[in-house]
């Protein structure tokens, strides 16, 4: 697929393509995914997308614990929930894994749902509060929580 360039000159066809390259993880690119499991000492992501590009294919980045914040969590259970929608940098790809970190403020959950009634968290003076059933609900947070499109 794409246009097509005659050369008659030197009898040639060639196709130049429409199509974009492969995106793939890159150490250093900003991704974004969705918590799929929370354990106490790190997190599985499905990323959706790498920079501003939704990704064709599938892949999983694990957060560990250590990568989360520059500040001390006990365990993720307190800072992530199965759901959530999270911002992370990749910082390695050892072992064909792709490992994450959120040390930095703008990374971190930018969306947020409530574990007893499923709707989306708002944050109000930095705690997050579901509108229907009321309940305040602790996150690592990034300051463009509710921003992203």
């Amino acid at each position: 697929m794409g246009n097509v360039i005659l050369d008659k000159l030197n009898r040639r066809i060639s196709v130049n393509s429409h199509a974009q390259p492969l995106l793939i993880p890159h150490i250093g690119n900003i991704i974004i995914g969705q918590v799929t499991s929370v354990q106490e000492k790190s997190v599985n992501i499905h990323i959706s997308k790498i920079g501003n590009r939704f990704v064709s294919g599938s892949f999983t980045g694990v957060l560990h614990i250590s990568d989360l914040s520059e500040t001390y969590v006990r365990s993720m259970y307190d800072a992530v929930k199965v759901g959530d929608v999270i911002k992370a940098r990749i910082i390695s790809l050892a072992n064909r894994t792709v490992h994450l970190a959120t040390s930095d403020r703008k990374l971190g959950i930018i969306y947020a749902f409530c574990t007893n009634c499923g709707s989306r968290l708002i944050l109000k003076n930095d705690e997050l509060v579901c509108p229907l059933c009321k309940e305040a609900e602790k996150r690592l947070i990034s300051l463009d929580y509710g921003k992203e499109n």
